[in-house]
């Protein structure tokens, strides 16, 4: 698994669009997976 620094991370301010283009992919990933498992996508921003 890919490590992941969260170092200066927080959650995206998405659009309702956005946010439901998200939950689309994230839907659209599980049911890929056969709904074995759920799998969720998160919206983040880091500051650099």
């Amino acid at each position: 698994m890919t490590q992941i620094n969260p170092e200066g991370m927080k959650t995206a301010a998405l659009s309702d669009t956005q946010f439901t283009n998200l939950r689309e992919a994230e839907k659209k990933i599980n049911e890929t997976a056969g709904n074995k498992q759920e799998i969720y996508l998160l919206a983040v921003t880091r500051d650099e």
